[in-house]
């Protein structure tokens, strides 16, 4: 299945460079993407992601086949260059809900990545539990370990500097 991912991408990424049939193109690997297990959705998502790019922002003969469109009062051009983006962010949204219905199949939790639950059984130790003496609540208990501090270093006094302002400044 790697393999189909890796060449869903190089074929996303190969239409890039084609001139002009590369923005049609990109629905075959968005259709592809339909097919990749739940496992690669963030491969899936990237080539989504790469084909929207690509079809808003680096297919030159879409948009201008849609701006001419709608400068003649005719539409079509115009929804097409629009639908094939709406369809690949349609795959994106499949694709990640396919994952979502894997993760809440797999008994995982969809809403946080992280989850602690406490049973009856468990026990927390209170810190005066650990260390006696010591609580939270009071904020003259504090923990300290007695070290011993190395002696400050004797601090020396710079000397003074007198500038000499009786004297003019020679101009160059």
């Amino acid at each position: 299945m790697i393999a189909l991912a890796l060449l869903i991408l190089i074929l996303s990424v190969a239409t890039i460079f084609i001139p002009i049939l590369g923005g049609y193109l990109t629905i075959i690997p968005g259709i592809f993407t339909l097919f990749l297990p739940g496992g690669y959705h963030i491969v899936a998502l990237l080539i989504s992601g790469l084909n929207i790019a690509n079809i808003l922002f680096m297919s030159p003969l879409l948009l201008t086949n849609a701006a001419l469109g709608m400068q003649n009062h005719d539409g079509k051009w115009a929804l097409v260059y629009v639908g094939i983006a709406i369809f690949h962010g349609l795959v994106a949204l499949f694709i990640h809900f396919k994952y979502l219905r894997l993760r809440k199949k797999e008994g995982r939790d969809t809403k946080n990545i992280v989850t602690y639950k406490k049973s009856r059984a468990h026990k927390s130790t209170a810190p005066d539990e650990i260390l006696p003496g010591f609580s939270l609540d009071d904020p003259e208990s504090v923990l300290v370990t007695p070290v011993d501090l190395p002696p400050e270093p004797e601090v020396k006094p710079r000397p003074k500097v007198k500038l000499n302002t009786d004297k003019p400044v020679k101009q160059v």
